[in-house]
């Protein structure tokens, strides 16, 4: 059962990193920078829009990093007041790093939304397109590398300068 499991979530991610592989060729990185994932995100955004705006959407993995850093100390230090305690500090502490947790996780997902609406302009597709290539990236990478749609070139230059 476990095993069937793990096979079928590695045949996803086989099937994204390959229409996304696809996808890069069309827009004119190397294929094989499309198996490498934070290089090739750095690369996409780099070529699609702002290359700064890479490291922006990383904040939605940084806001649950955080949290597991302070979870990590308060299990291997005394910051395990922070989690034991039921105490009016503790509470507002924990809701402040959860709402912290959040705040991050909302603004890198709406930079990528934003990056994703980007790369879909290439290939003159709107925002739903964009909101799939973000919610639903193993159908819609391939769908994208492996139909017959080319990118727009003015398209292309657009979302390059534009904000």
């Amino acid at each position: 059962m476990k095993t069937g499991i793990f096979l079928s979530l590695l045949g996803i991610l086989m099937l994204t990193l390959w229409g996304r592989s696809k996808v890069f060729e069309k827009i004119g990185i190397s294929r094989w920078k499309g198996w490498i994932p934070l290089y090739g995100g750095y690369l996409l955004y780099q070529k699609i829009w702002k290359p700064e705006m890479f490291f922006l959407a990383l904040m939605g993995c940084c806001g649950r990093l955080i949290n597991w850093a302070f979870l990590g100390m308060a299990m291997f230090s005394d910051l395990s007041f922070l989690y034991d305690d039921i105490s009016p500090e503790s509470t507002v502490m924990m809701f402040t790093l959860t709402n912290l947790e959040l705040f991050f996780f909302l603004a890198g997902l709406l930079v990528h939304l934003r990056a994703m609406k980007h790369l879909s302009a290439c290939f003159c597709r709107g925002w739903g397109y964009a909101v799939g290539l973000t919610l639903l990236p193993p159908i819609f990478f391939p769908h994208l590398g492996l139909g017959f749609t080319q990118p727009a070139q003015h398209a292309a230059s657009d979302s390059q300068g534009g904000a």
